[in-house]
């Protein structure tokens, strides 16, 4: 972040996975794994798991680890694990599941598939700016419905849509830099974070922008460059902020329609695809 000094970036990391009440008070602190971490990118849970396993991807030591509520190790993957080379390089960026179990990987220029051992079943890998390649994924919607795959392809500052073959339907191009995107419950709208704009846009199922909203800066309720995003039960919604370098909550306003466009809803949490419907 440009807002780190000199002090900062000498200073030992510490409390990588930290958790907070409701109204931000601190509760634990995972500092018995610190020494695993050199940067945590995201946290993940998979909606089809009854025990709630948390998983952690760490962009600098270029793994994912599985673990309980409570902090212990339950699987890690890395770079071996994940078959990574020189000329395709992997990284998780975002994590998408099957209801079976196994789950999806995005980032830089990979697709990864693995079973729920962790085993790597099978890659797609294709650098590029063409239909259906890519430049630093950073987020994966699997949208049961209409049997679609959506992925953030950062680097060619776009939305690809594929379906359940991987075959390419389109693109959905001019936006500028999607850190992270969330398919809605209520009507399948995809919203979509840039995090150089600092703005949240809304599309429909077509790719047509219905809303946006968001303002730059380090102010409370301004952004900058928000890396992940979530709503709780209560419609409150949480900013993870990369340059920012915070969490942001923002209460659901009494006042607001719920049908108001600018509203952000719960996330759709379980695709209902058929495990074999989705190949590669």
């Amino acid at each position: 972040s440009p807002m780190r000094t000199y002090g900062h970036l000498e200073k030992k990391p510490e409390h990588f996975v930290v958790t907070f009440d409701r109204n931000g008070a601190l509760v634990d602190s995972w500092t018995k794994n610190d020494h695993m971490f050199g940067k945590v990118n995201r946290i993940f849970s998979d909606p089809n798991d009854p025990e709630r396993h948390l998983w952690i991807s760490d962009s600098k030591r270029q793994r994912i680890f599985k673990f309980t509520r409570d902090g212990d190790l339950v699987m890690q993957i890395g770079e071996i694990e994940a078959h990574s080379i020189p000329e395709f390089p992997w990284k998780a960026e975002d994590i998408a599941w099957l209801p079976n179990g196994d789950f999806y990987t995005v980032g830089l220029a990979r697709i990864d598939r693995f079973n729920a051992a962790g085993e790597l079943q099978a890659s797609l890998l294709s650098p590029g700016s063409g239909p259906g390649q890519f430049a630093d994924l950073h987020g994966l919607i699997l949208d049961a419905d209409r049997h679609r795959i959506l992925v953030a392809d950062r680097g060619n500052s776009r939305i690809q849509v594929f379906d359940d073959e991987w075959h390419f339907v389109e693109e959905w191009p001019n936006i500028f830099a999607p850190y992270a995107m969330r398919m809605q419950t209520s009507d399948g709208h995809v919203w979509v974070a840039d995090g150089f704009t600092s703005k949240f846009l809304r599309y429909d199922r077509h790719g047509s922008l219905v809303a946006s909203w968001g303002q730059w800066g380090i102010a409370p309720g301004c952004t900058w460059g928000p890396h992940w995003f979530d709503v709780d039960e209560e419609g409150d919604l949480y900013i993870c902020e990369v340059y920012g370098e915070r969490v942001q909550k923002l209460r659901r306003r009494p006042d607001v329609s719920p049908d108001d466009l600018r509203l952000i809803g719960p996330a759709r949490k379980s695709p209902r695809l058929n495990s074999s419907h989705i190949t590669i």
